[in-house]
């Protein structure tokens, strides 16, 4: 057994080892503690280098989207020269906050690519994508129907001025040579430089102004007035016209309802009647077989024959070759000094009771008269009637109609509020394949289809209800483009237009058709009118139009560089309508700027 002593000592011993662990558990656990928190010191101070340089990248990013905004917003229409356009280095920074800005252009968008750089190598990447907007200055075409050039034939047509202001038929260059019983014009018709020959009984409505010559020979009927700066001939008894005048000639033997006005010769025969005066700059030359309620007066200092006629009274600058079976409501006046002139007694000329008969030279006359005493002859100081002064209606000013260029400018119709689509060349034939009329029925935004990639846009026979706009492009590449017998109707019971442009992209004077086969049929197209479906048909080649068997038309105008009128049955109506279309007639209207933000996303590291 241990002594006391031992047993204290030997427990001593134990408690200093025991000691001993503590203290080197105890420094473990220290040691340990002491790494973490390094290691957690270190690596915190890396990620939080990290987070700053990703922020600095972020931030310089979104600093690069503002810059390019407001540089873009500054640029105006000269943003995007063309769709596809690239700009690799729009706005850029290369001192902090640094970044470089991608702009890229398509038909209605605009997007901002900024790509952001921060001090340790952070990369970011925002996307901002705008729409395309803008002012644009629409216009309308001067007419209802508008003809660049060509000869006319207008078979079963009718264009129904609609009660519109401004409607009327203008051809700029060419010939309106016929029409026929079913042809009716509810306008005026102009032609700036050609003839107008009626042969056969078609209506004209409004006023018809004639650069040139007028000949008829039909019971064509003119309900307004008749201005020619040629001479006019109409040679049929039952030819109807409102009032005639014209710097040459007239010769006439229709119905004139107003006055003759002729800055030359005047006939009436045939059974001619004249409601109103004749005033002639010219020789009365002939009175045969006629009426005149009016008075005559005419200038020119030649003979006049006449024979069974009517008049209320008559004043020549020249004398009679013949004055026979004639009655005379208000006097006789011949001014030519010492002309003879041939007047017929035996109650052959009836002038009124207290009408008298002047004569600046002697009469030869036969037969016994009732009038002797009112007669003078060899009468002094007569003058010769004035001549009547005609001013060319300012309608006829060329000028004032110039042929319009017409291109199609994507980003006009995008200020106007259309998607642009463009159509490769394998989807055109819209009769054989309803796919694509399906696509065309589905849309709900205003659409400029664009089909100019077409060797031939076919719609024969497509019906296509629309709940939406549309334009289309087709291009002038000499093919045929054919929407006949289409039918466009509304399918959501709004109003809807549906407008074709083959464009004339040639600046210049009248159109330029690139092809001369190219041709825009519209034969037995039909625009739906309840709801009214309107358009306008633009080509600078040849607009075919026509119908066959039942009425069938368009609403809106026509305009291209040559028509063809072709039809039987009942007539092919255009119902007119003015049409606005967005930069028409005026140059450099399109000041397309950034509209508002579609969409925002960062894209992650550059």
């Amino acid at each position: 057994m241990l002594s006391r002593l031992a047993q204290r000592q030997h427990v001593g011993r134990a408690d200093e080892g025991s000691t001993l662990v503590s203290v080197l558990i105890i420094a473990m656990v220290l040691g340990i503690m002491t790494l973490t928190v390094s290691s957690a010191v270190v690596n915190t101070a890396v990620v939080t280098s990290g987070v700053r340089s990703t922020l600095q990248a972020q931030a310089a990013a979104d600093a690069g989207s503002a810059a390019a905004f407001v540089q873009a917003t500054k640029a105006g229409s000269g943003l995007c020269p063309s769709t596809g356009y690239v700009k690799a280095d729009f706005a850029e920074s290369t001192t902090a906050p640094r970044y470089k800005v991608k702009l890229t252009c398509a038909t209605s968008t605009v997007t901002l690519t900024s790509t952001g750089h921060g001090e340790d190598g952070g990369v970011s990447v925002v996307e901002s994508v705008y729409r395309f907007v803008g002012s644009v200055t629409n216009g309308t075409p001067n007419g209802a129907v508008v003809i660049g050039g060509g000869t006319i034939s207008a078979s079963s047509f009718v264009l129904d001025g609609n009660g519109q202001p401004g409607a009327s038929a203008v051809l700029m260059s060419g010939d309106f040579n016929t029409c026929n019983s079913t042809t009716r014009l509810e306008s005026d018709l102009v032609l700036l430089h050609g003839k107008l020959n009626l042969t056969n009984t078609c209506v004209f409505d409004g006023n018809v102004y004639v650069d040139g010559v007028v000949e008829g020979s039909s019971a064509a009927t003119i309900t307004g007035s008749l201005f020619s700066t040629g001479s006019v001939s109409i040679q049929n008894t039952t030819a109807t016209i409102g009032s005639v005048t014209a710097l040459g000639d007239v010769t006439m033997l229709g119905h004139v309802k107003g006055d003759i006005i002729a800055g030359g010769n005047v006939t009436v025969q045939g059974g001619g009647k004249v409601d109103g005066n004749i005033y002639a700059g010219g020789t009365l030359l002939t009175l045969n077989n006629a009426t005149i309620t009016g008075d005559i007066v005419a200038a020119g200092t030649g003979q006049t024959n006449i024979y069974n006629a009517k008049m209320g009274s008559i004043k020549v600058g020249g004398s009679f070759s013949q004055f026979g079976a004639a009655e005379v409501t208000r006097g006789i006046v011949a001014t030519k000094a010492g002309a003879t002139s041939k007047i017929s007694g035996a109650n052959g000329v009836k002038i009124g009771a207290t009408s008298t008969i002047v004569l600046g030279g002697p009469i030869d006359t036969w037969g016994t008269n009732s009038w002797a005493p009112r007669l003078t002859q060899n009468a002094t100081g007569l003058t010769a009637p004035a001549a009547p002064t005609i001013t060319k209606p300012s309608i006829l000013n060329a000028a004032g109609h110039p042929w319009v260029d017409y291109s199609i400018v994507p980003t006009d119709w995008v200020a106007r509020g259309y998607e642009v689509v463009t159509q490769p060349a394998t989807k055109c034939n819209f009769q054989d394949n309803p796919s694509f009329v399906t696509e065309l029925k589905n849309r709900k935004t205003p659409t400029l289809l664009d089909l100019r990639a077409c060797g031939t846009v076919n719609f024969y026979n497509v019906s296509l209800p629309l709940d939406t706009d549309f334009v289309i492009a087709i291009p002038d590449n000499g093919s045929t483009h054919s929407f006949q017998e289409a039918k466009i109707t509304s399918a959501d019971g709004e109003a809807h237009t549906f407008t074709i442009v083959m464009p004339d992209d040639t600046k210049g004077d009248g159109p330029t058709c690139k092809n001369s086969s190219s041709q825009l049929k519209l034969y037995r197209a039909s625009l739906g009118t309840s709801p009214m479906i309107s358009g306008l048909a633009y080509t600078p080649c040849k607009l075919w139009v026509g119908t066959s068997g039942s009425a069938l038309g368009w609403n809106g105008q026509f305009y291209s560089g040559s028509m063809n009128m072709d039809g039987g049955g009942s007539a092919y109506t255009l119902t007119y309508i003015p049409m606005s279309v967005p930069s028409f007639g005026v140059s450099g209207s399109s000041a397309a700027v950034l509209g508002e933000l579609q969409s925002r996303r960062a894209v992650g590291a550059g």
